[in-house]
């Protein structure tokens, strides 16, 4: 019901449940949702969405796993409880990824045991945030 009143959180939930990507067209669109909305709950399923593949080289937050986890780690910026202890990190150990820091720091942790580039995350994480004109909401406990 929410979905079918707007509310991008909950499209971007049903969304990223189905088998099929979307194109990246509508991913753009659904970025362009998001950043109106200000939503880091809905930030944060956006990181998890499967989408096809397109757009500038340059613009790393739009595809692959590293905008998964700009967008995830984005969410905890704008004002998502992403802290040790927090329902979403209760969520993450309930699903075999237990950490005892907040998510960013393990998605840092994962990106780089995996052989990945820090640098580019935080370069996308950076792109993300300069997308909302307005400062981060303070932290939900």
């Amino acid at each position: 019901m929410a979905a079918l009143n707007g509310d991008v959180a909950s499209i971007i939930w049903l969304q990223r449940g189905e088998p099929d990507p979307i194109t990246h067209a509508a991913y753009l669109a659904l970025i362009e949702q998001v950043v109106a909305a200000d939503d880091p709950t809905a930030m944060l399923y956006l990181g998890d969405m499967r989408h096809e593949a397109g757009g500038d080289e340059a613009v790393d937050f739009t595809r692959g796993e590293v905008a998964g986890h700009a967008w995830q780690i984005a969410a905890c910026r704008r004002g998502l409880d992403c802290a040790a202890g927090s329902a979403l990190m209760d969520q993450f150990c309930m699903a075999g990824m237990c950490a005892p820091s907040d998510l960013e720091a393990y998605i840092r942790a994962e990106v780089a045991r995996r052989g990945g580039d820090v640098d580019q995350l935080d370069a996308a994480v950076d792109s993300i945030l300069a997308l909302f004109p307005t400062p981060p909401r303070q932290h939900r406990r």
